[in-house]
């Protein structure tokens, strides 16, 4: 899912960082500067503590999530009340 997405913004001329591989670790989220994150797991999987810990990591990066549902945006609305964006 991820791929698709970033082969679209890249024919956007926006950009993509080519072979960066998974990342997985809010710290190494940290470790570089987003303008956008993309989150591509489960609605389900956005429950885990581990989401964040993400948001928290990003700085200013807009946080873009793909999943549908209304218990999707009231934790993102959450997590960036969190984060002090709400």
């Amino acid at each position: 899912m991820g791929q698709v997405f970033a082969r679209h913004l890249a024919l956007g001329d926006a950009e993509v960082t080519e072979g960066a591989g998974v990342v997985t670790r809010p710290e190494e989220v940290a470790a570089q500067r987003w303008d956008q994150v993309y989150v591509t797991v489960s609605s389900a999987a956005l429950r885990g503590p581990w989401f964040e810990a993400l948001a928290r990591s990003i700085g200013n990066a807009t946080l873009v999530l793909l999943q549908p549902g209304p218990d999707v945006d009231a934790r993102a609305v959450a997590v960036g009340d969190e984060r002090g964006g709400g």
